[in-house]
Parts: structure tokens; C-alpha cells; sequence
């Protein structure tokens, strides 16, 4: 009996110094060690042939520098300084976290008796044009999505209701009328839920565009490149990411110059003054306190301006302008020419959420707070607008939205789930 049990002892004693060996060596940058360590990482090589082939390659290089830093540089004995840089081997860790918060998070959104069409990485890279397609033509890809002159996309014929998220987070409706603030750059996947909506969508919802942001764990680095064509289409984007510590962070920007901004009127190659020039930018900050708690913080903002195409030869419903100083160019019978019009509108829009996810046992929660600031301003053409129209008249148009969202997961048995929230 009291062989067994020394032996039992042993073997703890033997396995706790072992993995506390190689957890101090792992984390280690720049820490002071007994020198003996060298003795003991060579007593301990049989138990440390039994880890991973990484792992033992890290003891063996960790004790032959204490050796060699012993022999050549003559210091005293009793303690000795090993430096180790940290690599690769802190990555899988790093992302291992992630995509277990992650898939965590993806679990808060049911799609029960729902169809959803999800793009990955892979998809939306091999798309023609890839990150620099715009989102509505990556939806386009999706059943039962079509796209109006605008720019606006519409699922199963129902008119823009269509909910965008963000990791999650729902963003308020905007008064965006031409194109999308948001941009295929942002993500990193993205799906598009519709059918039979869960009620956690709410009402008045033809389908949910879910967009899981670009992080700099899996994004790390930095990225330029400049995408263009014809009608003077130049698109230039930068991005960057990477992560330190238990930070995270990743941020991009693009400027869209094109001369059809809107759908062309005109059966001609080139639009009649529909030019657009639009600015996004996205930021994303994270912060992982533990392997079950990270908090994130995502900031936008999307700013465009459009003019409004024209088509020549359109008759006036009014009487025409007959005095000095008309901006409209006229014909050579005094008649006004509708090609010379011009009218614009800027579309402005920034949004703001922040992100604690927490897992808790059974439990898994989110909770966040968001806001949306979005305004709409359009310019008539004073005079064209009077003699086609009858009325010339400025719109201007803001709204701010801000609110709450919390959603948290039960997982109450194997095959039985809870999920309740509230916004």
C-alpha cells in the first residue's frame, strides 16, 4: 500500500512539474529562470516525448540556450534569462478563441423554417470583382433577389424591407435611396436569410443580410489595391489589421468614382449627367478578456453624392424660361433642352454598435447598444425643375436612431435550445 501510493505521488509530482515546465515556457518572453532548469527539462524528456513534436522542440531549444548563454557568456549561477519570441505558436490558440466565440455567436440567430443562402470567404472572392463587387450585386446571386434602377435590392417583390446586420447587431433604417452603405469590403461572410422568419427579426421583413465583419486575426496585415474600368470607374481601397495581445482590430476604406452612379437613361454608352462619387470607411476594435468574454466595438461611415441622370428630348409640361440668365442650355428655337438639368443628392450615413458577448455555462449572450445617424439631401435644378415639373423643391432630411439588443441562447439539454432576448 505505501508503495502505491508513493508511487502515485511520483507520478503527480512528475506530471504537475512537467506541465508547469512547458506552460512557462510557452508564455515566457524575456522571464528569469533557474538555471538548473536545463537538468530538469533533460530529466523530464521522456514525459515531454509524450507531448506534441512542437512542444518538445520548444524544451529542447529553451535548455540547450540556457546551457549555451551559461557556458559563453560566464554568468553567475542561480538564475538565467531566456527569451523567447513569440511566432506562430500563439496563433492556433488566438483563433481557436475566436471561432469559439464566433459559432457562439452565430447560435444566437435561429433559422428555423427559414431559407438561408450564405456566402463564405471563398464565395465572395471568387465572385467576379470579389471584395470590390458591390453588396447588392452579391445578393443578386441569391434566389428571388432583384434590383431596382436605384440600386436597391428587393426580396420576393416586397418594397426595401430588407434588415442589415452587423455581427449580429441590427442596424436601424436609414434613407439611403440610391445604392447600399455598406460595402462587400466589410466582410468577412455574409448570409441572407428569408421565408418564414423567426420572430426575433420582427415583423415587416421580407429577409435579414447578416455580415460578419473582417477581424485582424484572420485578416492581419495590410492590403492596397485599385479596381477601375470604364465610364472613368476607379475604386481604390486600402485596409489593416492584426492583433496584439488580447486585442483585436482591423479597419478599411474606399473611394467609388463612377460616371453611372444610377441606372442609365439613355440607350447611349455613356449617361448624360450621372455622375457618383462615394467614401466608406468600417472599424472594428475588439477585446478578448478570456476565452468566454469579448467585447467589440464596430464604427462606420458612408458618405455619397449622385446626380440625378438626364433624358434628352423630353417635352416641358410648363412655360418655358424667357429670361436672361437661365442655367438651362436652349435650342435653336428658344425651346429649353432637358439634358442640361441639374439636380443632385448626398446621402449621408454613420452607425456605431458596442458588443458584449459572454458564454456562461448553458448560457450564451449578447448584449449591445447601436445607433444610426442618416440624412438625405436633395438639390433641384431651380428653373428645369419649374418648367418640367411645376415645383422645384429642396429636401433635406435627417433621422438618429439609437436602442438596445439582447439575445441569449439556453442550450437546456443536447437537443433542446432556449433562446430568448429583446430590443
Amino acid at each position: 500500500m505505501l508503495v502505491s501510493r508513493l508511487s502515485f505521488l511520483l507520478a503527480c509530482s512528475t506530471v504537475c512539474t512537467t506541465a508547469g515546465f512547458l506552460f512557462y515556457i510557452e508564455k515566457a518572453q524575456a522571464q528569469t529562470l533557474p538555471v538548473g532548469i536545463a537538468q530538469t527539462a533533460q530529466t523530464l524528456q521522456p514525459t515531454v516525448e509524450k507531448k506534441s513534436a512542437q512542444e518538445k522542440k520548444t524544451a529542447q531549444a529553451a535548455a540547450r540556450t540556457v546551457q549555451q548563454d551559461d557556458t559563453a557568456k560566464g554568468k553567475p549561477t542561480g538564475q538565467e534569462t531566456v527569451s523567447i519570441k513569440p511566432g506562430l505558436a500563439n496563433t492556433p490558440e488566438r483563433v481557436t478563441v475566436t471561432a469559439h466565440l464566433d459559432r457562439a455567436r452565430s447560435e444566437l440567430q435561429p433559422d428555423t423554417g427559414a431559407t438561408v443562402y450564405r456566402f463564405d470567404r471563398k464565395a465572395l472572392e471568387t465572385i467576379p470583382g470579389g471584395d470590390n463587387t458591390p453588396l447588392n450585386q452579391v445578393l443578386l446571386q441569391a434566389p428571388g433577389v432583384a434590383q431596382d434602377s436605384y440600386g436597391q435590392i428587393h426580396v420576393r417583390g416586397d418594397h426595401n424591407e430588407v434588415q442589415f446586420r452587423l455581427d449580429g447587431v441590427q442596424l436601424p433604417e436609414g434613407l439611403n435611396v440610391f445604392g447600399q452603405a455598406l460595402m462587400t469590403r466589410f466582410a468577412d461572410s455574409m448570409s441572407l436569410t428569408t421565408g418564414a422568419l423567426p420572430s426575433e427579426f420582427g415583423f415587416l421583413q421580407a429577409a435579414v443580410v447578416d455580415i460578419t465583419t473582417k477581424n485582424g486575426t484572420t485578416n492581419a496585415g495590410g492590403n492596397a489595391s485599385i479596381y477601375g474600368g470604364a465610364r472613368d470607374y476607379f475604386f481604390p481601397s486600402l485596409q489593416y489589421g492584426g492583433h496584439q495581445g488580447k486585442w483585436d482590430y482591423f479597419a478599411t476604406a474606399d473611394f467609388v468614382h463612377d460616371r453611372v452612379g444610377i441606372e442609365n437613361t439613355t440607350k447611349s454608352f455613356n449617361a448624360v449627367h450621372d455622375l457618383s462619387n462615394q467614401y466608406h470607411f468600417l472599424g472594428h476594435l475588439r477585446y478578448t478578456a478570456d476565452e468566454n468574454t469579448r467585447i467589440s466595438f464596430i464604427a462606420g461611415v458612408s458618405n455619397a453624392e449622385y446626380q440625378l441622370p438626364n433624358n434628352p428630348g423630353q417635352q416641358t409640361q410648363f412655360a418655358e424660361p424667357s429670361y436672361t440668365g437661365s442655367n438651362l442650355a436652349q435650342k435653336l428655337d428658344g425651346s429649353v433642352d432637358s439634358s442640361s438639368l441639374n439636380e443632385h443628392q448626398k446621402q449621408i450615413t454613420d452607425f456605431a454598435i458596442l458588443a458584449l458577448q459572454k458564454e456562461i455555462g448553458a448560457f450564451s449572450l449578447q448584449s449591445s447598444v447601436f445607433t444610426r445617424y442618416s440624412s438625405l439631401r436633395y438639390s433641384p435644378d431651380e428653373l428645369g425643375d419649374l418648367v418640367y415639373n411645376g415645383i422645384a423643391q429642396r429636401a433635406a432630411r435627417s433621422i438618429f436612431s439609437t436602442g438596445t439588443q439582447h439575445d441569449v441562447t439556453w442550450h437546456a439539454a443536447k437537443d433542446h435550445t432556449v433562446r430568448f432576448g429583446f430590443q
